[in-house]
Parts: C-alpha cells; sequence; structure tokens
C-alpha cells in the first residue's frame, strides 16, 4: 500500500508537471481537459452512479478497461459539452449556494 502510494502520488506530480510545462503550447488542443477538471465533483459522482448500474459478469481485464475507457471518453465529451453553455457544473452550482446565501444576509 505505501509504494502504490508513493507510485501514484509521483505519477500524477510528473503529468501535473508536464502540462504545467507544455499548455502554453497544447493548452487550446488540450480544453477538454480542463473542462473536466473544472466539473471535477460532478464528473466523479458521474462515474460512481455509473459504476453502481454497471454489474458485469464475468468480470476481466477487457471489460473493466472497456467500461473505464466509456467512462472516461462520456465525462470528457459531457464536461466540454457542459461547459460551452453554462459556467458552472450543477453539483458545483450546489456547493455555491450556501456562500451566495452568506454574502446576501451580510448586507
Amino acid at each position: 500500500m505505501p509504494l502504490w502510494l508513493v507510485s501514484g502520488l509521483g505519477s500524477a506530480m510528473f503529468v501535473l508537471g508536464a502540462l504545467l510545462r507544455l499548455w502554453p503550447v497544447v493548452g487550446d488542443k488540450l480544453w477538454s481537459l480542463a473542462a473536466a477538471g473544472q466539473l471535477a465533483l460532478t464528473v466523479y459522482v458521474f462515474h460512481l452512479v455509473v459504476l453502481s448500474f454497471l454489474r458485469p459478469e464475468p468480470y476481466s481485464f477487457a471489460t473493466g478497461a472497456l467500461i473505464s475507457l466509456i467512462i472516461v471518453v462520456s465525462a470528457i465529451g459531457g464536461a466540454t459539452l457542459w461547459r460551452k453553455y453554462f459556467q458552472v457544473g450543477p453539483l458545483e452550482a450546489l456547493l455555491r449556494l450556501p456562500s451566495g446565501w452568506a454574502r446576501s444576509e451580510s448586507v
């Protein structure tokens, strides 16, 4: 478990560093990834809901890879379309409601 955590953290740091370094060059081409990152809570809950409904039998590596690919592609595509028409995601908007209430009460 500790080695898995170190490996995952190192991989995430590498990808983040590479994207930060290369963003001026490839930023326009990777806008879809940025849109998915801006809707992180919505994408996370979406994938949990999809996984709760999927119970393939027999479960194999190929089945898991296919399900993961479908979830990733649909999440990135859905986030891109959503950000094209709306400022924030639906669950992100719910998180912003209490701060709006606090601002209106303090005035």
